[in-house]
């Protein structure tokens, strides 16, 4: 009978091993097979933020789960969150004394012991009894900063009492429609101690609409301002003297208004894509700021967050330009140990940044011009005719799943005339008019004089079944995704091609004459035009081929007058513009 019962026991512990769906995140060994579901598994078995996912899901209720999990409608700017990371590569420089890391930072002014905080997020009371005070505590062991949510679990004196003495907190607050509880939980916010409000400003009238967790419980109106403006912005402004973050910000044009406007601050989020679906994530948001409003950087912090599970997305986001990162959902689902579980999780980040900054060669986190240097924000694409690769000082560059931005290119019409290069070894080429679908590469040209070596070097005796020429190349920057521009460059000779119609009659006579004499002369020099893919194939004719429009195509003032605003070169114009005075 006992035998019986030993084996039955053997029976039922095997029933209810767990297999866990991980939702794809990265496999790193963690063995869940001892795991019983419904029941908190050892927080020895957890080593990285994702763990902490998988034993939340273990331990959760479906309902509590989704809450937690759930994403806006297809949900894919929460996986755009989680994967881009894949696209990053961190450059590791030797010969660097990292024998003292320096961590510290401030935000608005006060000094933290890392870069990254506890993000807010709502109802902590889902995960553990002790909700946003185990938050608190642990955050506050850390010297790390607390920014709660309006929507929290505790109240905002409960989560403010949970403070230790001088622990600085944040915290979150929503634009609602009722002015009065607004400024009511504005009031109590500084009373309670905390030190600046986090402005969400982009949720207005309504949430977004998030099917993971509707499974469980019917949306609704949230109560949010739907007349929500600038000028409401600056009223509210008068509603408080504590310092006021705009959260939720989703484009380059924001975070510049939100300096010009005065903010101490500005928040990039998407909030793990819970609002807006197919919103861009904090590295493409950031990235457009560099492009279009570099200067903001020097004129107000900036924070970000958004699939934040790793030291080396930390560092990715400090490189690029964020003060701090916030770390979201990992505190949540950490949280269903309690405050040990928080500041497990805490303590792991740290390790992984101060681990991670050592292994660079970058002993300061603060040091953001370093930093920039250790992150290749992927190879550009870089199309060349030949096609090349390239990455340049900047090292912040976009990268494009599955060459999508070749293929939207080579698919074209009339437009592939391209072969790909891929690095500054290569000696053989892709065929002539090269085939989409491309694979993915990164290269290590670094720069347009390597690029016109390169072409020089190589293509004296170009490969068999193609027209690559040692003349031109074209180029995919990151302005590319975008705008579908393509950068053509051509080798020219400055004396040849000077215009005759700047030219007196007997000028003219003697500029024949010499140019037959120095032709054999090679070119001394090269010219770039920047225009949409439909024009690129006809501006490469027109280059390759010599006649009278071709001349004008190397005038100064006869380009700048057919270049947009946006810099790029409009052939079909300049042409018509050509012909007609030709006529």
């Amino acid at each position: 009978m006992r035998s019986f019962a030993i084996s039955l026991a053997l029976c039922v512990a095997t029933a209810l091993a767990v297999q866990i769906d991980t939702e794809g995140l990265p496999d790193t060994g963690l063995d869940t097979s001892s795991w019983t579901t419904g029941t908190l598994p050892p927080i020895e078995d957890l080593v990285d933020a994702n763990d902490f996912q998988i034993a939340a899901k273990n331990v959760l209720s479906n309902r509590h789960y989704a809450y937690y999990r759930t994403a806006a409608l297809d949900e894919i700017t929460y996986n755009a969150n989680m994967r881009d990371w894949n696209k990053i590569r961190l450059n590791g420089f030797s010969f660097t004394d990292v024998s003292n890391i320096n961590t510290k930072t401030s935000i608005l002014g006060h000094e933290f012991d890392a870069p990254f905080f506890i993000a807010p997020a709502a109802k902590a009371g889902y995960a553990s009894n002790g909700a946003e005070a185990n938050l608190v505590k642990a955050a506050g062991a850390a010297n790390l900063l607390y920014v709660p949510s309006i929507s929290s679990s505790q109240s905002i004196e409960e989560i403010g009492a949970a403070a230790t003495s001088g622990q600085v907190m944040f915290h979150q607050e929503y634009i609602w429609s009722n002015t009065t509880k607004l400024q009511d939980e504005l009031n109590r916010m500084k009373k309670a101690g905390f030190k600046a409000i986090f402005l969400t400003v982009d949720n207005t009238g309504v949430n977004g609409i998030r099917d993971r967790y509707l499974r469980f419980s019917s949306g609704g109106d949230a109560g949010h301002s739907s007349t929500f403006t600038i000028d409401s912005l600056n009223k509210l402004r008068n509603m408080t003297t504590l310092p006021i973050v705009p959260k939720g910000v989703k484009t380059a044009h924001d975070v510049k208004l939100c300096a010009d406007l005065g903010f101490p601050a500005v928040y990039i989020s998407n909030h793990g894509g819970r609002v807006v679906d197919m919103a861009p994530t904090a590295v493409e948001v950031l990235l457009d700021v560099h492009r279009l409003y570099p200067e903001v950087f020097d004129k107000i912090e900036i924070y970000a967050d958004g699939g934040v599970r790793r030291a080396s997305h930390i560092i990715t986001l400090l490189a690029l330009g964020a003060r701090a990162v916030g770390l979201g959902r990992a505190p949540m689902y950490a949280n269903v140990y309690g405050q040990q579980g928080v500041s497990k999780l805490l303590s792991i980040i740290k390790e992984e940044l101060t681990t991670e900054l050592a292994l660079i060669g970058e002993p300061d986190s603060n040091n953001a011009s370093q930093v920039q240097q250790h992150v290749v924000l992927l190879a550009i694409l870089h199309l060349s005719s030949p096609t090349i690769c390239k990455q340049d000082e900047f090292l912040l560059k976009l990268f494009v799943d599955n060459c999508q931005i070749i293929d939207m290119l080579l698919n074209t019409p009339r437009h592939n005339f391209f072969s790909l290069v891929r690095d500054s070894t290569q000696t053989t080429f892709d065929p002539f008019r090269t085939s989409p679908p491309v694979d993915p590469f990164i290269s290590d040209f670094q720069g347009r004089e390597q690029i016109c070596n390169f072409v020089a070097t190589h293509l004296d005796d170009p490969p068999s079944g193609g027209d690559l020429e040692a003349c031109q190349y074209a180029l995919l920057d990151e302005r590319s995704v975008m705008d579908h521009t393509v950068i053509l460059a051509h080798s020219y000779s400055t004396f040849e091609m000077r215009d005759r119609d700047t030219m007196t009659e007997d000028e003219s006579s003697q500029w024949d004459a010499e140019c037959e004499e120095r032709a054999d002369e090679p070119d001394d020099s090269w010219r770039e035009w920047r225009v949409r893919f439909e024009e690129a194939e006809s501006l490469s004719t027109y280059l390759c081929f010599e006649c009278d429009f071709t001349v004008k195509l190397y005038n100064d003032d006869f380009v700048a007058a057919h270049t947009d605003d946006k810099g790029i070169f409009q052939l079909d114009s300049a042409r018509r513009d050509f012909e007609d005075t030709a006529a």
